[in-house]
């Protein structure tokens, strides 16, 4: 989903996640208790960091590991931004900007060395 960048990321989450159940990792910019809450009440979980100042929560050590795999994910997103140039905000058609992203992607898949890490370490 695609918002305005004076729009609160959290108000679409709800929406994004309806059809979602179980464990949603997060980054500590969408921390809210009241959409925690909403969330929990449809049994979807959302899994953050701490961020300063907060109350540590013991956590269990399953969502702690998966939690650090995110950061993996993030490093791979930030590949995709900086070395292959995804950030681009100057399409003139969303079929332009899909195209964009698929030709990015598929161009990472064809780098020989296009991850940081295994992927066999993920599993």
């Amino acid at each position: 989903m695609l918002t305005a960048e004076n729009v609160n990321d959290r108000k679409p989450v709800e929406e994004l996640v309806s059809f979602f159940q179980g464990l949603i990792f997060e980054d500590n910019g969408y921390i809210s208790k009241d959409l925690f809450t909403k969330l929990y009440k449809k049994e979807i979980k959302l899994v953050a960091g701490l961020k300063k100042g907060m109350q540590n929560i013991l956590m269990p050590l399953k969502e702690k590991f998966l939690l650090q795999k995110r950061s993996m994910v993030e490093t791979v997103f930030g590949y995709l931004k900086n070395t292959m140039m995804l950030e681009h905000s100057r399409h003139r058609s969303q079929k332009n900007f899909i195209v964009h992203i698929l030709s990015t992607v598929v161009a990472y898949q064809l780098t020989e060395k296009n991850l940081p890490f295994h992927l066999s370490s993920l599993k």
